[in-house]
């Protein structure tokens, strides 16, 4: 079963970009998954805590293992105004049967 990949961040598929180029497509790569901004609460817009609890890393390890973009998928990546000319300009980078190659 494959999972479609279209929920990843533009920072994260921008960012295989210069791992391309410099030839480490190929190797293991390490990104970090982060909240932007804590939960506020709606009475005052203040954080409604001071800390976050990340759980199901499991599961999101599962799911990433999974990922891949369909041609729909990688046709508006292509069409995508920063990613798209990026992905034409290396055209290996959003081919292979698994969709994009990572």
């Amino acid at each position: 079963m494959t999972t479609a990949a279209t929920h990843i961040d533009l920072y994260q598929l921008i960012s295989l970009v210069p791992h391309w180029d410099v030839g480490l497509a190929g190797k293991r790569g390490v990104m970090s998954f982060f909240s932007r901004r804590l939960p506020k609460r709606e009475a005052d817009g203040q954080p409604a805590r001071g800390f976050l609890v990340w759980a199901g890393r499991r599961r999101a390890l599962e799911w990433l293992k999974d990922a891949r973009f369909d041609e729909a998928a990688l046709d508006a990546l292509q069409a995508h105004p920063v990613l798209g000319p990026a992905l034409r300009a290396r055209p290996g980078l959003g081919a292979g049967p698994s969709g994009l190659a990572l």
